[in-house]
C-alpha cells in the first residue's frame, strides 16, 4: 500500500481548505473486485509546534480506479496477476492554522508483510501526513499527478515521472525519504480510535530499514536507484526481485525558505518480466554515479548490448554516441553481448542513445557517459598576498566522486587564511587527478604619513615614510624616489611604497586655512543684510552679533566682524554696513485762522532739497494754503520725502446785541443761535445761551470746527423804572381790520417779565392763551374764526419792573 495527503486553499481569510488523500492498495490475489476499502477515512489534526492533539474529522471517498497495466514499459508482456487500486478521498473543511500551523495525518496499523527492505513490515504501520503552515504563510501543497508503476521488471531500465505541480509557483526540490510508522494494531486503521494513545502523535516515527537497505539505497540496481532533485525523474535498473517500500519527498521553497512538503509513501514490486523488445546496454570498466551516468578515465568506452528481442522477431538497432564533434558517432549494427568500443575526442559529458525497432513495437534507452581522460581542473597560479587574507581554493568541479585535500578536507573547495602549499586529488572512480597551489605573504611594512596637515602661515615641511629599504615614488613633479620629501606648496601628496611583490599607497594633504572676506554694504532704509561664508572646512564661527554658524543676518548698521577657527588656525575679517538715515519731519498738517505765515524746515541731513514750490533750500517761508512737498537727498545718495497740508479760514463772527437795561428780578436770555463746537462765557458757562437777571458785562467766545475763535460782549443795566410796574387794561377793542385797536390788551408786545394773558367766554371756554402762542396779544379770533361781538373775561399775570408779581382780571368787549 501507499499514498499521500495534500491540501489546497479555498478561502484563506475564512480558513477554508480542501483536503485530499490518495491511497494505493494491492488488489487481493490480483483481483480488483476483492478490495475491501472503507468509504470514509478518519483524519487526525495536531498542533504543528507542540504536537497537541486538536481532534479529528471524516473524509469521504470520491473515486476508485484499478490499475492492471504498466505503461512504463513499451514492449512488455502483462503478467496478469499484478493489480493496484488507487482511491481518492476529498473534503472541504474549516481549519485555522493559527501561528503554529497544523499537521493532518491518516494512520493505519500495518503494511504488507512481504516487504523486503524494512524490518517487521506487517506491524510497522503507515502514516500519510502533511503540514499546513501558519496563517501568515498561505500555501497550497505540491501535487504529484502520475501514479507510480504497479510493477518493475528486473534488469530492465525504467524512468518514472514523479514531478509535481505547484499552483503557487514555488521552487520544488525532489529527494528520497524514509517512510513513517502508523498507529496501533487495534482498532483497525479506518476506525476512530477509542483512546488518543492509539494514534501515532507527531513527530511521527520512521520505519527501520533492513540492512543493507537505507534511504539512499531503498532498492538495489545497476545503474543504481536515483531521483533527479530538479525534475523528480526516478531511474532504476533493478537487480533483484521482491516488494520494496519507497519514500519520495517534494520540498517547496519560497524565496529560499521551506514552506511545505509532500510525502509519497509507495510500494514497488519487482518481478521477472517477458519482453518482446527491451533496449538496454552496459558500459564496462567505468564507474557509475547516481544511476544516470558513468565516468570513464580514458577516451575509449566499451559497450555491451544487453537488449532483449523475442525469438524470431527481426529488430533494427540505431546507436547515437552523442559526440557533437563529428557526424560519424552513430551505428546501425551492433551484435548482442559483443563489446564495441567508441573513442571520444576528450573530456566532456556525452549521452548514448539506443533505439531498437521491430514490426510490433519499439523501445529506446538513454544513458550518460562522462570522459575524464585528462585533468579537468586547475587551482590556478600560486598567490602572494600583501595583507591578511581569507582565500577560497576551488576545484570548480562538482561531479567528482571524491575529493581529498592535504588538509584533510573532502569538499570541492576549501577556505583558508594560512600560508602554505595546498594539494587536492579529485577522483572519478578508477582515475584521479591532483593539482597544487602555494599561498604566501610578502606584505610591505606598515607606515604612516599624516592624514593631512594644516599650515597656518608659510608651508615648509618634511613628509617622511619612516621605513627604509623599500622602493618609493611620490606624485610630485618631477617624480621623487626618496623616503622623504620637502613640501612648500599646498596639495595632495601620494607616495607608493613597494617591495618585490607588494605595493602600498598612502595619501596626505597639505593645506592652508581660508581667509574670510566680507564686502561692505550700504542701505538707505530699514534693511536685513544676509552674510554667508559658505561651508569652510573644519571651521567654527563667531560673528559680532553673537551668531556661531557659517551665515547670519544683520539689521543694524555699523562696523561688524567675523572670526573663524580652522583647527588651530584663526582668521577674521571686518566690514561696515552703512545706513545713513535722513532726519526729515515736516510735522502734522496745520490749519491757520485769518492769516497764514509760517516757515517749513526739511532738516539738516540733506545736501540737496527739492520743494514742490521749486525752492531748493532747507527752509522756506509760505503765506498761502496748499500742500507742500519736499525731497531730501543725503551724501550717500539716499533720498527721503515728506509733505504737509496748510489750510486757512476766517474766524467766526457773532453778535450778542446792543447793551440793554432790564427790570429787577427779570431773568433775561442772551446768546447766539449759530451752532459751534465750543462756547466759552466769561461766566464759566459753555452753552449757546445763558439766562441772567444781574447787571454786568457779559462776554462770549465761540470756536468753530477748524479751531478758529471769535467773540462779542454786551452790558446789562438793572433799572427798576425801566418798565411800568402796574399795567392798565382796556375794557374793549375793535378787531375790525381798520388798524385801530385791533389787538387786546395792547398794540405792542408786552415785555414785562413773566407776563401772560388768557381770555375766556362767558361759559368758561378758553379762547386765547399767550403762553400757547408766539404773541402776547389777542386778535379776536378763535379757531380761525372771529368771535361774536360780546363780553369776554380775561386773566393777566406779570411782574412789575420793581420785581413784584401782579395779576389782573376783568372783562373785555369785542366791538365791530
Amino acid at each position: 500500500m501507499g499514498g499521500e495527503i495534500i491540501y489546497t486553499i479555498v478561502n484563506a481569510d475564512q480558513n477554508q481548505y480542501r483536503v485530499f488523500v490518495q491511497l494505493f492498495f494491492d488488489c487481493e490475489n490480483g483481483n480488483p473486485g476483492a478490495i475491501k476499502e472503507d468509504d470514509v477515512l478518519i483524519i487526525s489534526q495536531w498542533d504543528a509546534v507542540t504536537g497537541a492533539y486538536q481532534g479529528d474529522f471524516e473524509i469521504n471517498k470520491i473515486t476508485t480506479k484499478s490499475v492492471t497495466e504498466n505503461s512504463s514499459y513499451n514492449c512488455v508482456k502483462n503478467p496478469g496477476n499484478v493489480c493496484v487500486s488507487a482511491s481518492q478521498y476529498f473534503t472541504t473543511r474549516t481549519i485555522n492554522p493559527g501561528t503554529n500551523g497544523v499537521i493532518l495525518s491518516w494512520q493505519r496499523c500495518c503494511r504488507n508483510d512481504k516487504i523486503d527492505n524494512i524490518i517487521n513490515p506487517g506491524s510497522s504501520g503507515f502514516t500519510a501526513w502533511t503540514k499546513i503552515p501558519p496563517k501568515s504563510i498561505p500555501n497550497n501543497s505540491a501535487f504529484i499527478p502520475e501514479i507510480p508503476p504497479i510493477y518493475v521488471c528486473i534488469d530492465a531500465p525504467l524512468s518514472i515521472d514523479q514531478s509535481a505541480i505547484d499552483v503557487d509557483g514555488d521552487s520544488l526540490v525532489y529527494s528520497f525519504m524514509t517512510p513513517f510508522l502508523g498507529g496501533a494494531d487495534d482498532p483497525p486503521q479506518r476506525r476512530r480510535p477509542s483512546t488518543l494513545a492509539q494514534y501515532e502523535s507527531p513527530p511521527f516515527r520512521k520505519v527501520q530499514w533492513r540492512p543493507p537497505y537505507n534511504i539512499a539505497n531503498q532498492l538495489f540496481g545497476s545503474p543504481a536507484f536515483n531521483i533527479n532533485s530538479q525534475t523528480g525523474e526516478v531511474t532504476i535498473t533493478p537487480t533483484e526481485t521482491g516488494v520494496f517500500a519507497i519514500g519520495i519527498l517534494v520540498s517547496e521553497f519560497r524565496n529560499g525558505v521551506l514552506v511545505g512538503e509532500t510525502r509519497r509513501d509507495y510500494q514497488i514490486t519487482v518481478i521477472n518480466c517477458q519482453f518482446d523488445i527491451l533496449a538496454n546496454y552496459k558500459i564496462s570498466g567505468g564507474t557509475a554515479v547516481g544511476g544516470i551516468y558513468t565516468f570513464e578515465c580514458g577516451d575509449t568506452i566499451n559497450i555491451i548490448n544487453t537488449s532483449i528481442v523475442k525469438a524470431g522477431l527481426a529488430a533494427k538497432y540505431f546507436w547515437d554516441f552523442g559526440d557533437l564533434s563529428t557526424t560519424s558517432d552513430t551505428l546501425t549494427t551492433f551484435d548482442k553481448n559483443v563489446p564495441v568500443s567508441y573513442i571520444y575526442p576528450g573530456n566532456g559529458d556525452y549521452t548514448i542513445t539506443l533505439k531498437v525497432t521491430s514490426s510490433i513495437c519499439d523501445d529506446d534507452y538513454t544513458y550518460g557517459v562522462r570522459i575524464r581522460s585528462t585533468k579537468s581542473f586547475e587551482l590556478g597560479p600560486d598567490i602572494v598576498f600583501c595583507e591578511p587574507f581569507e582565500q577560497t581554493i576551488d576545484t570548480r568541479v562538482r561531479d567528482g566522486i571524491s575529493y581529498s585535500w592535504n588538509t584533510g578536507a573532502t569538499t570541492p573547495s576549501i577556505s583558508t587564511s594560512q600560508e602554505g602549499t595546498y594539494i587536492v586529488e579529485v577522483s572519478y572512480g578508477q582515475c584521479s587527478y591532483s593539482d597544487t597551489i602555494t599561498l604566501s605573504s610578502d606584505p610591505v611594512p606598515q607606515f604612516e604619513i599624516p592624514e593631512d596637515t594644516l599650515v597656518c602661515d608659510t608651508i615648509d615641511l618634511i613628509l617622511d615614510v619612516g621605513v627604509s629599504g623599500l622602493n618609493y615614488q611620490w606624485n610630485t613633479t618631477p617624480i621623487q624616489n626618496t623616503s622623504s620629501i620637502r613640501v612648500q606648496n599646498a596639495g595632495q601628496y601620494i607616495v607608493t611604497v613597494s617591495n618585490t611583490n607588494c605595493i602600498i599607497k598612502d595619501t596626505t594633504r597639505v593645506w592652508q586655512p581660508t581667509t574670510p572676506n566680507v564686502e561692505d554694504a550700504s542701505y538707505c532704509d530699514d534693511f536685513s543684510h544676509f552674510v554667508d561664508l559658505g561651508d569652510i572646512e573644519k571651521a567654527t564661527y563667531l560673528w559680532s552679533n553673537g551668531a556661531t554658524s557659517s551665515s547670519t543676518t544683520f539689521t543694524s548698521g555699523g562696523l561688524k566682524w567675523v572670526r573663524i577657527n580652522q583647527r588651530h588656525c584663526p582668521n577674521s575679517d571686518s566690514f561696515t554696513i552703512s545706513n545713513p538715515l535722513i532726519e526729515l519731519e515736516l510735522g502734522p498738517d496745520i490749519h491757520f485762522c485769518d492769516v497764514l505765515d509760517t516757515t517749513l524746515d526739511a532738516g539738516p541731513s540733506g545736501i540737496k532739497y527739492t520743494w514742490s514750490t521749486g525752492d531748493t533750500t532747507q527752509t522756506i517761508r509760505v503765506f498761502t494754503a496748499d500742500r507742500y512737498t519736499v525731497e531730501v537727498e543725503n551724501s550717500g545718495g539716499c533720498t527721503s520725502s515728506d509733505s504737509i497740508e496748510l489750510t486757512l479760514s476766517q474766524s467766526p463772527e457773532i453778535d450778542l446785541g446792543e447793551d440793554t437795561t432790564i427790570c429787577v428780578n427779570s431773568p433775561t436770555a442772551i446768546g447766539v443761535a449759530i451752532p459751534f463746537p465750543i462756547y466759552s462765557w466769561n461766566t464759566g458757562e459753555s452753552t449757546p445761551y445763558i439766562t441772567t437777571q444781574s447787571e454786568g458785562q457779559y462776554t462770549l467766545e465761540v470756536t468753530d470746527d477748524l479751531g478758529c475763535s471769535g467773540g462779542d460782549s454786551l452790558y446789562i443795566t438793572l433799572d427798576p423804572e425801566a418798565l411800568p410796574s402796574v399795567l392798565y387794561v382796556p375794557n374793549a377793542f375793535t378787531p375790525n381790520e381798520d388798524n385801530l385797536n385791533e389787538l387786546f390788551p395792547y398794540a405792542d408786545e408786552v415785555i414785562q417779565p413773566g407776563y401772560y394773558i388768557a381770555v375766556y367766554s362767558r361759559w368758561g371756554e378758553k379762547l386765547f392763551d399767550s403762553r400757547e402762542t408766539n404773541t402776547t396779544n389777542w386778535d379776536g379770533y378763535y379757531q380761525g374764526e372771529k368771535v361774536p361781538p360780546t363780553t369776554y373775561m380775561y386773566f393777566m399775570y406779570y411782574r412789575g419792573c420793581d420785581g413784584n408779581a401782579r395779576t389782573n382780571k376783568g372783562t373785555v368787549h369785542v366791538i365791530y
